[in-house]
């Protein structure tokens, strides 16, 4: 009974000491760190589903993600990291619709509006990160929070308006601002070398007519680097 009640204490101790090791509640050696990332992404913008219903279709496109982040340790297992971001994004797009008659009882027409685009952005994400060590030398975080993306310039291809039923033009062109929520998991290896997945869901509308609605969305790849 007695090597029983050993054991079964043994193992307590054990398990005990291995989460303790996992999830680290003590005091960062480091209160703040500095770190370069750099990756690919592939994201997409898309509209209202009642946009265009006659044929309406956003693709994804790729880009690049260059940035910095500061981790704000608070204790070993969680960091406050804000950042910033200059990131590239792609699409094209093509959208097919009923134009709206000049005339009472004249035939209708097909009106399309079909481009290519390729925006370059500032992003600054706010990130709650929490860490978690599964061996010597590799820690796993786990990351979400918000961001704000800024537009800084716009290229479009092809034609690019199309008539709303009022006969309005609407300029096919993004919103100059963009916030969501952006989330994602990674590796630190070596107190040094990360290796991140992230996904971002924008909350605001796309595109710079409201009428079109839709959001912004990316899933981003990136290697990183902390200097300290």
């Amino acid at each position: 009974m007695k090597r029983i009640a050993l054991a079964i204490l043994s193992l307590c101790t054990l398990f005990s000491a291995s989460a303790q090791e996992f999830f680290d509640t003590g005091e960062p050696e480091e209160v703040f760190e500095l770190g370069a990332r750099l990756g690919i992404n592939t994201s997409n913008s898309v509209t209202k589903k009642d946009f265009a219903p006659v044929y309406n279709h956003c693709s994804w496109g790729t880009g690049f993600d260059a940035g910095i982040v500061a981790n704000l340790n608070i204790r070993n297992y969680i960091s406050v990291q804000p950042g910033f971001f200059f990131e590239s994004r792609s699409g094209s797009y093509t959208f097919i619709d009923y134009e709206a008659p000049l005339n009472p009882g004249a035939g209708q027409t097909l009106q399309v509006a079909a481009g290519n685009y390729l925006r370059y952005t500032f992003t600054v994400p706010i990130m709650l990160s929490f860490h978690f060590n599964v061996a010597n030398d590799v820690r796993w975080n786990v990351e979400a929070g918000p961001y704000f993306a800024f537009n800084l310039k716009t290229n479009v291809s092809d034609k690019n308006e199309f008539k709303s039923d009022a006969g309005h033009d609407i300029t096919i062109k993004h919103k100059a601002m963009d916030f969501g929520f952006k989330m994602g998991t990674g590796l630190t290896l070596f107190d040094r070398y990360e290796v991140y997945a992230h996904y971002m869901a924008g909350c605001n509308n796309a595109w710079k007519k409201d009428i079109m609605g839709g959001r912004n969305k990316a899933w981003v790849f990136t290697l990183g680097y902390l200097f300290f």
